[in-house]
């Protein structure tokens, strides 16, 4: 029974530093996690006392480390970019070979210490080995292991099935969530739970908020004839999918609706953009473009599954899942796959624009070329796949600057174009002599008062900074200045700058809401200026984009919302916390924090947070049965 107990220490330890790293609350749900961990543990201790001889201690070690290994990286994982592991999490395994070397070494060390205490049970437990001796004539060990492992499972699940209105219920019988059921229930037992639902094919329950309004407005609504309430399918999911949109808010054209309808659009993907760094001295291009015009005062962009989260955001207007981006999204094997009805380059292709998509990195990278594709970019270029024959591609990161230079031609005499760029100077790690961004601008950084870190990170973005002056000097040039608008939107904010780092540039503390707070820039030069002061993020970018340009669209099925309408706003982070214009909601303590003093708070939250789990919930299931095909011949 010694391993039971090794094992069970190891997991409790784990999942207590877990919780403590992750600002999760300590509250009464962590007994659940521990009746569920010592269940695991003492399963496993039992089959550990199976093992014969010596090779039952090498079989502990073994198994141990691939726990501490897990428990580890789920928790650099989600301190570094939001995610909880699942399987699929280790498909971003890409993400740190190569030219991602360096900055994998510096989240390491950072974390240096945090590592030390992670695998610190994992040695005491190998020391406590060398002290065991065998015991195959124990004849009760096995026994006590069997009856522990299971009364604690059997605690736990009477617990769960006696509380039906408790998190942990929630999480175990009705939701897929994976962020809600690592803090309700665990980080380990998530990631079995989460895989015995895989496997049985597990349909969450959708609950229906009702977000009809009956107004009175001088606009009509953004939707399309689209009847949710007639529809019917085989699958019950589809008809609550179905009943989800039917009663999902929409929102309404405006004074702005049409005010960019037939020009030119240059939309940009900005890495690791953050306008912290923005200063009318140092990058007056970018402050221009951000005060100029639309200025939006209370722009978020929340990490979210690293790049291709941000970037599927920005295409879609949908929240992003690991699992469901995978499957659907970078693994298809054809652009028809699944159905975007919404793809940035078909739906101005359809109105005889002609459209570029361009990638100053390797033009595979998280199969860019595939899902840019599914979106009607049938001319996409990167480096190796064309675009190393104008620029240099054999560093990193690439010259943004160089990218718009070397491309502007191909587009700069159409009669109307629609131009994506997907940017990378600002990529991440950000230190002298091994960021070849940061190296080429280092002396206009040099007399910052700030760590060498945060210049080498201003550095490398001042790239953009040069991109943007060059791309607005090409357009004044050609006479396309006036014809043309630019949306420009990180894909996250750069994590790989510490916390610390990031209040550096912002001058000041920030909290979880804080420190995503961004720019967006959508500029075309005749606009006067307009502050623009609703919360919005990442996902609204592209519903904003279609309404500016008069695109037909319904804004039920959209998760994000055009920022220009009346409707609420609403910033959605990856743990499910939210901003809205009332308050901001921190799902790891269930707190919220109201700006402004109103009644029924607890009713608003409630609501709010059905509202949060719904969308995100429809973003998943919108991409897991082709919801768009499914009501295709309603959306033409």
């Amino acid at each position: 029974m010694i391993y039971s107990l090794l094992y069970a220490f190891i997991f409790v330890f784990q999942e207590l530093i877990y919780k403590i790293f992750t600002g999760n609350a300590l509250n009464m749900s962590f007994i659940t996690t521990i009746l569920y961990v010592v269940f695991m543990a003492f399963m496993l201790g039992l089959i550990t006392d199976f093992i014969p001889g010596k090779a039952r201690k090498y079989f502990f070690g073994i198994v141990s480390f691939i726990i501490v290994f897990f428990y580890g990286a789920s928790l650099i994982m989600y301190r570094t970019f939001g995610i909880i592991i699942t399987l699929s999490s280790f498909k971003l395994a890409g993400n740190f070979t190569g030219d991602f070397i360096p900055q994998t070494i510096r989240v390491l060390t950072s974390n240096f210490f945090l590592i030390l205490l992670i695998i610190s049970p994992y040695v005491l437990s190998l020391f406590a080995c060398r002290f065991i001796n065998d015991y195959r004539k124990d004849k009760y060990g096995k026994a006590f292991s069997l009856v522990i492992g299971l009364l604690s499972f059997a605690l736990f699940f009477l617990i769960a099935i006696l509380s039906p209105d408790s998190a942990v219920y929630e999480q175990y019988f009705l939701r897929n969530n994976y962020i809600g059921s690592v803090k309700n229930i665990g980080v380990l037992p998530t990631f079995v739970i989460s895989g015995r639902k895989d496997l049985t094919g597990f349909a969450e329950k959708i609950n229906t908020v009702d977000n009809t309004e009956d107004i009175e407005v001088e606009y009509d609504k953004q939707i399309l004839d689209i009847p949710f309430d007639t529809l019917e399918s085989d699958d019950e999911t589809i008809n609550s999918m179905n009943a989800f949109f039917n009663s999902e808010i929409c929102t309404y054209k405006n004074e702005y609706t049409g005010m960019f309808e037939g020009k030119n659009l240059i939309y940009i993907m900005a890495e690791s953009f953050d306008g912290y760094m923005v200063s009318e001295e140092l990058t007056p291009t970018l402050y221009k473009m951000i005060h100029s015009g639309f200025d939006f005062t209370n722009y978020y962009s929340p990490t979210n599954l690293s790049t291709i989260g941000g970037e599927f955001s920005l295409l879609t207007g949908l929240l992003p899942d690991l699992n469901c981006l995978n499957r659907q999204w970078i693994r298809s094997s054809s652009r028809y796959d699944n159905y975007y009805p919404y793809g940035l380059a078909d739906i101005f292709k359809n109105q005889g624009y002609k459209t570029y998509a361009y990638h100053d990195h390797e033009y595979d990278f998280q199969s860019r070329n595939v899902y840019l594709e599914s979106l009607g970019f049938d001319n996409y270029l990167g480096c190796w796949n064309g675009l190393e024959e104008r620029m240099g591609c054999t560093i990193f990161p690439k010259s943004d600057d160089e990218m718009i230079m070397a491309t502007y031609q191909d587009y700069i005499n159409d009669d109307q174009f629609m131009v994506y760029y997907a940017t990378v100077s600002g990529h991440g790690g950000w230190y002298f002599g091994d960021n070849d961004m940061a190296d080429k601008n280092r002396d206009l950084v040099e007399d910052l008062p700030y760590s060498d870190t945060v210049k080498a990170y201003i550095a490398g973005n001042l790239e953009l900074e040069k991109a943007m002056t060059s791309l607005l000097q090409v357009l004044e040039e050609n006479g396309r200045l006036e014809d043309t608008v630019i949306i420009l939107a990180a894909d996250h904010h750069p994590y790989f700058l510490l916390d610390e780092e990031v209040e550096e540039m912002a001058g000041k503390t920030l909290d979880k809401f804080e420190l995503y707070r961004n720019n967006l820039i959508i500029y075309n030069c005749d606009v006067e200026t307009t502050k623009i002061d609703k919360v919005c993020n990442t996902i609204d970018v592209f519903p904003t984009m279609l309404n500016l340009f008069n695109i037909p669209y319904d804004s039920r099925i959209i998760i994000g919302k055009d920022i220009m309408s009346d409707n609420e706003g609403l910033v959605i982070y990856a743990d499910y916390s939210w901003k809205s214009d009332l308050g901001e909601y921190d799902s790891a303590t269930d707190t919220f924090y109201p700006d402004i003093y109103f009644d029924n708070v607890d009713d608003y939250v409630r609501r709010m947070n059905n509202i949060v789990n719904g969308r995100y919930q429809m973003s998943e299931y919108i991409m897991i049965y082709d919801y768009y095909r499914i009501i295709k011949d309603f959306l033409n």
